[in-house]
């Protein structure tokens, strides 16, 4: 998938949340890999229905950080986790 894909999926979840009741409001965060570094995350407070594509945030997996006007979810750091083997 590309970015644009990507974030058209990650809005068209939030939507899917709202409509089906799972969700009101702003609650519910959704987050797609975009790349082993990056993550599409849903933003911070914004209404699903409203948003576009533009709007969700790419955010870095290892360091939480983001180039955008757009806060992303103040959950973004459950949806980093890697799984990871500690043996």
């Amino acid at each position: 998938m590309t970015e644009k894909e990507i974030r058209q999926a990650v809005k068209d979840a939030g939507v899917r949340l709202i409509e089906s009741g799972l969700v009101q409001g702003t609650w519910g965060n959704i987050s797609i890999r975009l790349d082993e570094k990056h993550m599409v995350v849903t933003p911070s407070g914004l209404d699903y229905i409203r948003l576009t594509p533009e709007d969700m945030v790419v955010v870095d997996i290892d360091t939480l950080e983001y180039d955008s006007p757009i806060k992303p979810t103040s959950e973004k750091k459950i949806h980093m986790s890697r799984s990871s083997n500690t043996n």
